[in-house]
């Protein structure tokens, strides 16, 4: 009769059999599972490319195959990353997808891979989320939203500076920002996000140049200009503009370029003496660029009165060197030079200040020598082509 040890015993397999933990195999072993992973990782990685480059309609079934692969642990961080991107583009490219993806079964892995140990794949999938809540009018996924903003908040911490990660990071928040009024998501909470990494001193300009190109963006908005100001990133302005990166100079002037034209920043115009006093330092700079992006951005805000009495007052050191630089060398400076003493020059209760700087000689130069493009420009101003015409 078989001993009850014996019959407890379960029969033994080749790979239990051949492995570390089978004491009477002597020499060397080899464990299956470790050799079959990389296998594995490349058939499924192939599989899940034959399936999005058939590109066959996202029906139910298919999106429980791509379910499969973002929930197998044996599946490649990149396979995930390339089903995510697939998955994305076809969100973007049509409204009814998106709708698809949200009341599927890949939807709920999506949001799992916010807790994945691979920062890309959480910002994938982040960006997936906001894509998904945008072409769906943010009506089935938006309760993930705010758990979206959490983590980018946590990544931002602790991404040691890598470019290529902020800067997904930073557009999926700003992509959620952007229509953020229409939803339950806090536009000033993202932009708050981006002011704490803004004054990092441990941060790299490189993300910090991204950060404010997506501002830039997201201030062409009505509605994104709106949140910026009224956001604690608005009072970062002045610190940026003495940057010691040109990189972060540049851009800051682009950024504050695209919110003079919205009202809500006209609303803002107690922090304008501070930036008419950054950008007046900038006119100094030995680089064109620079120089001429900063009387290009001084020119806008003279269109506005009050932007207008700060630049002629505190000395009128801006208008000064604004004469100064109509004999600049570089055609981009003088035309720039050009535009402000115009625009200034347009409200009357400022003219006589205006042509006590004495640029009038400057211009005559400018329409007998100049090029045509500047000469136009000067003749376009009524009151400094007649101060020009009573000079002659």
């Amino acid at each position: 009769m078989q001993s009850l040890d014996l019959a407890n015993q379960s029969q033994v397999s080749l790979l239990s059999w051949w492995s570390d933990s089978n004491p009477g195999l002597n020499g060397a072993t080899v464990n299956l599972h470790t050799m079959t992973k990389p296998l594995l990782r490349f058939m499924y990685h192939r599989q899940a490319l034959e399936y999005i480059n058939n590109d066959e309609p996202l029906t139910e079934a298919m999106l429980d195959i791509f379910s499969s692969y973002l929930e197998c642990k044996y599946v490649a961080s990149r396979t995930k990353l390339r089903v995510l991107s697939y998955l994305t583009s076809r969100a973007e490219w049509d409204r009814q997808e998106a709708r698809t993806i949200v009341h599927s079964s890949v939807f709920y892995e999506i949001t799992q891979l916010l807790e994945s140990a691979k920062a890309h794949i959480q910002v994938q999938s982040a960006g997936l989320i906001a894509t998904l809540a945008d072409r769906t009018s943010g009506v089935a996924p938006i309760n993930e939203l705010n758990r979206i903003v959490e983590k980018l908040e946590w990544l931002l911490r602790d991404c040691d500076g890598d470019t290529t990660l902020v800067g997904s990071a930073v557009r999926v928040l700003l992509q959620i920002a952007s229509w953020a009024l229409e939803s339950r998501v806090d536009a000033i909470l993202i932009l708050n996000i981006c002011t704490s990494y803004l004054q990092s001193k441990d941060a790299d300009s490189g993300p910090q140049v991204i950060i404010l190109d997506l501002l830039t963006e997201m201030a062409s908005e009505i509605g994104g200009a709106q949140s910026i100001v009224s956001s604690s990133v608005f009072s970062e302005i002045p610190h940026l503009l003495e940057s010691s990166n040109a990189d972060i100079r540049l851009t800051t002037m682009m950024w504050i370029t695209k919110l003079t034209f919205h009202s809500s920043f006209v609303a803002r115009a107690n922090v304008w003496p501070q930036i008419v006093e950054k950008l007046e330092l900038m006119l100094h700079d030995k680089g064109k660029d620079m120089v001429g992006e900063a009387l290009k951005l001084l020119t806008l805000l003279a269109f506005w009165f009050r932007g207008a009495e700060f630049i002629v007052a505190s000395y009128a050191l801006p208008l000064k060197f604004a004469v100064e630089l109509l004999d600049s060398p570089y055609l981009y400076v003088r035309n720039n030079s050009c535009s402000l003493i115009a625009h200034l020059s347009r409200h009357k209760t400022l003219l006589g200040k205006v042509l006590a700087a004495n640029p009038i000689p400057k211009l005559v130069h400018l329409i007998h020598d100049g090029p045509k493009k500047t000469a136009t420009g000067i003749a376009q101003n009524r009151p400094v082509e007649a101060g020009c015409r009573s000079h002659l």
